[in-house]
C-alpha cells in the first residue's frame, strides 16, 4: 500500500464496546496533554533520565538486600491479609500443619525439575523442596511470593495443603482525579514494534501508524520499541549500508516531522530491550537518549517500564517485555475445572498480584535484571488504570480487578499490523467514583492493512 493513500484500519479486532468503533477524525479545540511521570529519576518535564544515572552498578550484598526488601514487604502484607501470626521457616522438622512464606524457585539438574520454596528467617536464606500434590488446583511460577500452610515432617520437603496469595493494590482513588476546565475527549493512539516489515527496513507500518495519526489527532501518540529491532533479519545477518543509530535517527525525523505538522499531539517514546542502537541493555531500562541537544516540544521520552498520569485523571503503564509469554512458559499448575478465569486472566492476575511489571525470576533470556534500579520495576502505591503491554501473543483487552489491560500486539507482525485506540470521556463535573472513570474509557483493538 502507498503510505500517502489514507490508511485502512475498518477491521476491529476487539473492543470494549459490541458496536463498531467510530474514529472521529479532524483538529480538536484542545491544548497539548499533560503527563507527569512518575519515576523520580526522571526529568518530568521531558521524560529523559538525569545524568546521575547508573546501572550494573550494584554489589552482590546490594543485590540480596533489594531482592529481599520486595520479599519482605509482600511477605508482611500476605501474613496480615491473611491473620497469619508470623511464618514458620521453611526448611524446619514440623508435624503440625503451620503457615510459611517463601518465593517459588525451580530447580532443574540432570534432567529432573524441582519446585522449591526459598525464603529468609533471621537474615539467613532458607529452602526447602515444594510439594504442591494435594492442592486440587494451583499456578505458580518462579520468582512468585505467597503463602502455604503444611508440614514438613522430614525437614526437607514442605507439603502444602493451602496455597495464599497477596492481594492486588487499587486503582487510584477518585480524590486524587482532577478534571481539565472545559474536557473533551481524550484520545489515545497505541502502537509497539517493530515498525518495519521483516522483508525491508523502510519503515512502512510505522508510516501507517502515523498517517493514522494524523487523520484520528489524538491527544498522545505512544510508540513503544523497538524501534530498531535486534531480531531484524537484516540486522541479524548484517545486510545493512547503515549504522543502527542512523536508522533510528531516521525514525526521530519522521516523529519530528509528525509533531511539526500536528501541533495538538504529542509523542511518547518507550524503548525495548531489542533496540539495538540503545546503550542500555538492562531491565529496567532507561528512556531513548535522543540524537540532538533540544528535545522537540510535546516529545515525552520513557524508560521501560514506566507509568504516568494523563491530564490528572487517568494513570497509565507500559511494560515493552513480553511478560505475558514468558510467564506462559514459566507457569507450573494443575487445574480442577471449578475455574471462572481464562488463561490471559490468569497470567495477569499472577502478574499484578506480585506488584510488579516484571515478577520472574530469574527472568526469561534477553531480560538483563540490573537490581540497580529495581524500584522501577515495581508498582507504586497503586495500580495503573490502564496497562499496555506488548506480547507475540494474540493483541487483547481484559479488565481484571479494576485495570485495564491491553496487548497492543505488533505495528509489524506478518500481512497485518495492530494499534490500539483508547478514548475517555471524562465527566466535566469533579470525579466522585471510579465507576465513573471505567464507564468513560473505551477501547478499540484496529489492524492496519
Amino acid at each position: 500500500m502507498d503510505v500517502e493513500e489514507e490508511v485502512q484500519v475498518t477491521t476491529t479486532v476487539q473492543s470494549t464496546h459490541n458496536e463498531q468503533v467510530d474514529i472521529v477524525t479532524g483538529e480538536h479545540a484542545k491544548e497539548p496533554v499533560s503527563l507527569a511521570l512518575m519515576s523520580p529519576t526522571e526529568d518530568e518535564a521531558s521524560g529523559s533520565l538525569l545524568p546521575h544515572y547508573r546501572f550494573m552498578n550494584d554489589s552482590l550484598a546490594a543485590t540480596f538486600a533489594s531482592r529481599t526488601s520486595h520479599f519482605e514487604a509482600l511477605s508482611g502484607i500476605i501474613l496480615q491479609e491473611h491473620n497469619f501470626d508470623s511464618a514458620f521457616p521453611v526448611d524446619n522438622y514440623i508435624q503440625e500443619e503451620v503457615a510459611v512464606v517463601g518465593k517459588v524457585a525451580l530447580d532443574e539438574r540432570d534432567g529432573a525439575r524441582e519446585l522449591m520454596l526459598h525464603s529468609v528467617h533471621a537474615d539467613a536464606p532458607t529452602h526447602a523442596l515444594l510439594n504442591l500434590s494435594a492442592l486440587a488446583s494451583y499456578s505458580v511460577f518462579p520468582g512468585q511470593v505467597l503463602a502455604l500452610k503444611g508440614t514438613n515432617p522430614q525437614g526437607r520437603e514442605f507439603r502444602a495443603t493451602a496455597l495464599y496469595e497477596p492481594s492486588m493494590l487499587p486503582t487510584p482513588p477518585a480524590t486524587k482525579r482532577v478534571v481539565r476546565s472545559g474536557a473533551h475527549e481524550s484520545v489515545v493512539l497505541a502502537a509497539a514494534g517493530p515498525f518495519t516489515a521483516s522483508s525491508d527496513l523502510d519503515y512502512l507500518p510505522l508510516q501507517k501508524v502515523l498517517k493514522h495519526a494524523a487523520n484520528v489527532k489524538p491527544d498522545l501518540l505512544l510508540l513503544i520499541g523497538p524501534l530498531v529491532d535486534s531480531n531484524h533479519s537484516f540486522i541479524r545477518s548484517g545486510e545493512i549500508d547503515v549504522t543502527y543509530q542512523e536508522l533510528y535517527e531516521e525514525q526521530c525525523e519522521r516523529v519530528e516531522e509528525f509533531l511539526s505538522a500536528h501541533p495538538t499531539v504529542s509523542v511518547a517514546l518507550v524503548p525495548s530491550l531489542r533496540d539495538i542502537h540503545h546503550r542500555y541493555h538492562v531491565f529496567p531500562q532507561p528512556s531513548f537518549e535522543y540524537p540532538r541537544t533540544a528535545i522537540p516540544n510535546r516529545l515525552f521520552l520513557m524508560s521501560n517500564p514506566c507509568d504516568w498520569w494523563m491530564d490528572g485523571h487517568t494513570k497509565f503503564g507500559v511494560l515493552a517485555e513480553d511478560v505475558l509469554r514468558h510467564l506462559s512458559a514459566a507457569e507450573i499448575g494443575k487445574r480442577d475445572g471449578s475455574e471462572t478465569d481464562d488463561r490471559m486472566t490468569r497470567l495477569l492476575k499472577l502478574m499484578l498480584k506480585q506488584r510488579a511489571f516484571y515478577p520472574l525470576e530469574p527472568a526469561a533470556p534477553g531480560v538483563n535484571i540490573d537490581t540497580t534500579h529495581i524500584e522501577r520495576n515495581r508498582f507504586s502505591d497503586e495500580l495503573p488504570d490502564v496497562l499496555f503491554l506488548c506480547s507475540e501473543l494474540k493483541p487483547f483487552v481484559k479488565e481484571v480487578e479494576g485495570v485495564l489491560v491491553v496487548n497492543v500486539g505488533r505495528a509489524s507482525k506478518g500481512k497485518y499490523g495492530t494499534l490500539a485506540h483508547i478514548s475517555m470521556r471524562m465527566p466535566q463535573e469533579e470525579i466522585s467514583d471510579n465507576a465513573q472513570v471505567r464507564a468513560a474509557r473505551r477501547v478499540d483493538l484496529l489492524r492496519m492493512e
